[in-house]
Order: structure tokens, then sequence, then C-alpha cells
């Protein structure tokens, strides 16, 4: 079995993990709109909007180093047992650091927020932090391990735990904070649990292997930084100078998007890394141009086929999961539906502009796409609110996925041309279903159109032909 069909099925593992994991966030988003409406939801989402961002920053980027370094090394090795040691030591102490800043720099993030929000939950929500340092590097582990069964238990397990623990504070009474405390304990007891099991690979001589892997993390985390703040920047600026209320709406416009264009790839991106690392190492770029080109058409033409349905029928969506409340939210669904592609394009490229170690290039792009795009949140919500949100989002997204892939382009020569046509389709398709309006028959059926039209693109220009010929194989080889 070649590397692709490897990346498939290691894909199809991670993705079950996190179907069930987001489907575990959808209710528990779910949970939260319905049970603290609009403005609850949004005061929730600005308590711990920038613990992502002191995640990224004590994270140091170990769960991504430690794959790349049990990659380079030969399996249950002492040398591979050190990283592994090294990596949860870093963990741990990064972990306590970013929380510890977190929870100092709290009185200052409550007054940038306008007093929207409650001192107590920011200053608890530091705690949230230490857990999803935690909870990464154990992800990490699992992924340089190739045990996408685990991985998928992890995501699943913490998503379930973060349900329940809500669910149970929800009905006790408790609101903005029992959704805090969910992000807080599930994911540190989860990390525990997988910590013990990993002792198996405990080497206390890990400590020559600190200095080397936060050193390939800098160039990796000062990357990450700048793309939390890129990505968080619409919920920032919107809690700055609109209301929470604002943020509650668009929080739930944008959990849709980002499933399908950050988190759904996510599982490629983390099953392609150890594949793409092992032939860069090996110096066989045709071979990484290939995977790029495959994975990423592969993806985007899955996508196109659930940003129609969601386009065209996004009201009915809203107000059957979210409520009547949270209708207005079906608006910004509609223009932040246009930044998928562009979410998935950057997201899974990621991983190959990591293994190629082109870090350079794409901190100038990022910081370009910055320079643009923040000046663009600000007008655009200043000027139009939630709205102007979206709107950016779009121009910061597309941005980032252009720059992504010149950045390829220039490292191993890929077929550009024939991805960028694959998105341009999609968004002109996007489009035309966002002016697709009438009854649900008549929706239905112009929906079947533009599912037949696409399905025709895909199959006269070789994208999903090859596709189900892949799957044919993989099923003829088991």
């Amino acid at each position: 079995m070649d590397e692709l069909q490897q990346i498939i099925k290691g894909s199809a593992l991670s993705s079950a993990g996190l179907i069930f994991a987001k489907a575990f966030g959808v209710l528990f988003s779910l949970l939260l709109a319905r049970s603290l409406g609009p403005d609850g939801l949004g005061q929730f989402n600005l308590s711990v909007l920038l613990s992502s961002w002191f995640t990224v920053l004590g994270l140091f980027s170990i769960q991504t180093v430690v794959v790349q370094k049990m990659a380079e090394t030969e399996a249950n090795s002492q040398e591979f047992k050190k990283t592994i040691s090294a990596a949860i030591f870093m963990s741990l102490a990064m972990g306590l650091l970013a929380s510890g800043l977190h929870f100092a720099l709290s009185g200052n993030i409550y007054l940038f927020f306008n007093k929207q929000v409650s001192l107590w939950h920011l200053q608890i929500g530091s705690a949230i932090i230490f857990g999803g340092i935690l909870f990464n590097t154990v992800l990490g582990i699992e992924r340089g391990l190739k045990h996408f069964g685990n991985y998928a238990v992890l995501e699943a397990g913490k998503a379930a735990g973060v349900l329940a623990i809500a669910a149970g504070m929800l009905f006790a009474g408790y609101e903005v904070g029992a959704g805090i405390t969910a992000l807080i304990f599930a994911p540190i007891v989860v990390s525990c649990i997988m910590m013990v099991v990993l002792l198996k690979y405990y080497d206390k001589n890990f400590w020559q292997k600190i200095i080397p892997m936060a050193k390939l993390g800098i160039p990796i985390t000062l990357l990450s930084i700048l793309l939390v703040v890129l990505l968080n920047s619409d919920r920032l600026f919107l809690g700055a100078l609109q209301s929470k209320t604002d943020v509650g709406l668009y929080s739930v416009a944008i959990t849709i998007v980002a499933f399908f264009g950050l988190f759904f790839p996510s599982a490629i991106k983390n099953t392609v890394f150890s594949f793409v690392t092992r032939t860069v190492v090996a110096n066989q770029i045709e071979k990484t141009s290939y995977l790029l080109e495959r994975t990423i058409t592969y993806y985007i033409s899955m996508l196109s086929f659930t940003i129609l349905p969601l386009m065209l029928f996004r009201n009915e969506l809203i107000h059957l999961i979210f409520g009547e409340q949270f209708i207005a939210a079906a608006n910004l669904l509609a223009i932040l539906l246009f930044a998928t592609p562009f979410m998935a394009v950057y997201s899974i490229a990621h991983s190959f502009i990591v293994s190629l170690n082109r870090f350079k290039e794409v901190i100038i792009a990022t910081l370009i796409s910055l320079a643009i795009s923040i000046p663009a949140y600000i007008l655009l919500i200043a000027k139009f609110g939630a709205v102007g949100a979206s709107l950016a989002t779009v121009i910061s997204t597309g941005l980032l996925a252009a720059s992504y892939m010149l950045i390829l382009k220039k490292a191993i020569n890929n077929n550009l041309r024939k991805m960028a046509l694959l998105v341009a389709v999609i968004f002109l398709l996007t489009m035309a279903a966002f002016f697709g309006s009438g009854s649900l028959m008549v929706r239905s059926i112009y929906l079947l159109a533009l599912a037949i039209i696409c399905a025709v693109f895909l199959y006269k220009f070789e994208y999903f032909t090859k596709e189900i010929e892949l799957l044919v194989k993989i099923k003829g080889g088991e």
C-alpha cells in the first residue's frame, strides 16, 4: 500500500474521531446557545477567546515538533523515547508558564472588551490553557506513533467529557461558568490518563532533546502565533468594537464554517504530516508534490457537495439547530461559506510548508496578510458589525490560501493552475447558490442542478474520477 492510500486510511480514522468530536462539539455549542442566548454565548466566547492565543504560545509547537522528530528516528529506540519524554516535560512546564501569564493579564483583557465579560471567568479560564497544551502534546505523540485510532478516541473522548460536564453544570444552574469549567477539566483528565499510558516510553536522559526541539519549535511557533492572531481577529475586534450579542451570532456561523474549512481538514493534515516529512527527508520532491495535489483536490472535491446545500438551506439549518433567536446568523453564514475552500487549502498546505522548512517565506507572507487583514477587520467591523467581520474573514483567508500555494509552487513545482481552477469553480458555484431563493422544492431542484454541474466539472477535468479509482484500489488491496 503506497503513502497516499495510507494517508486516506489514516485520514478515515482521524476523520472518524473528528466527526464524533465535532458532533459532541456541536451539541456543546447548541447546549450553550440554547441555554445562554446570543448575549450569554457572546460572553462565553469572549471569556475563552484569548486562551487559544496563549495555548499556541505555551505549546511552542511541541505537538508538531514531536511528530517530526519521531519520524526521523527509529521507532522504540532510545532517541525515540527521549523525544517523547522531552515533549511531555516541555508541555508541563510551558503549560504552567502560559496559564500564569494569562492570569496576570486578565485584568487588561477585561478592560479591552469594555467590561462585557466577567473578570472571574477570565481568570479561571487561564486553566484552559494548561489543559490545552497537555492535550495537544499527547495528540502529537499519538500522531508520531501513527496510532490514528487512539487519536480518534482521544478527540472524541475529550469532546464527550466537555459536553457531559457542561450539561451537568447547566442543569445545576450555572451559566457561562459551566462551559468554562468543562473546557478546563475534560482535557486535563484525558491528558493525565494518557500520560500514565505513555510512561513506558519514559527515558530520564531526555534533557539533551529539549534545546534542539525548542529551537525547531521557534519558527513554527512564530508562524502559529501569526496565524492564530489572523484567524481570531474577527471575534477580537468584534468584541472590542461591537457588542457581545454580535459575537454570539458570529460565533454560531463561524463554528459551522470552521468545521468544514478547518477542523475536518485537520484530520487529513494530521495524517499526511509524517508521510510528507518522510518524502522530504528522502528528497523525493516529486512524491511530495503529488501528495499535495491529491490531498487538496481530494478534499476540495468532496467539500463542494457540502457547501452548496449549506448555502441554499442556511435559514432552515440555523433555525433548526440554534433556534429563532439566532436566525440573524444565517446571513453571516452565507458570507462565511465563501471562505471555506480557502480555509481548507491553507490548513492542508500548512503541513507541507512545515515539512519543507519554508518558514521564512511563510512568515513574511503571513505578515503581509496580517498587514492587509487587520485594517480590513477594524474598518469593516466598525462600519458593518458582524457582516463586516464575515467579509474581512473571506479576504484574510483568501490571501492566506493564495500565499501558501505560491510558496509551495516555488518549493516543489506543484500544479497550482489545476488546484486554483478547482477552487475558482467551487467559488462560482457557491455564488450561484447564494442567490438561490424560493420554496424548499424550488431550492432542492436548484441544488440538484448545481450538484450535477459540479459533478460534470469534476469528472471532465479528472478530479473526481481519480479519487474513485484510489478508493477502488484500496478496497481491492484489502
